[in-house]
């Protein structure tokens, strides 16, 4: 070890003690960010067990993509669309109340 002076020693003491509080502010925030780390976890495996379903049903779409138009599967896959005439709809019980 270095050997310091009385005067040296007497500014690195300074030093330390103006950078005390700098030290234990950053250890809580270190703290904080590992909370946060361990929530941002827990989110994710909710949104993932939530969205799972999703994707299966979109063939590996989640949600957001289908929600906000970014990813659209191809339109009419599986599903057959029979577009019905007027004259039919008019025969529906529906509209004879």
């Amino acid at each position: 070890m270095v050997k310091l002076s009385r005067f040296e020693l007497a500014a690195v003491k300074r030093t330390g003690a103006s950078v005390r509080q700098f030290r234990r502010r950053l250890r809580k925030i270190d703290e904080q960010i590992a909370s946060l780390e361990e929530e941002k976890e827990v989110l994710k495996k909710t949104i993932d067990a939530w969205e799972e379903p999703v994707r299966q049903l979109t063939g590996g779409y989640t949600s957001l993509q289908i929600l906000s138009g970014k990813e659209v599967p191809g339109t009419g896959d599986g599903i057959e669309l029979n577009p019905i005439s007027e004259e039919e709809v008019e025969k529906l019980p529906i509209n004879k109340i």
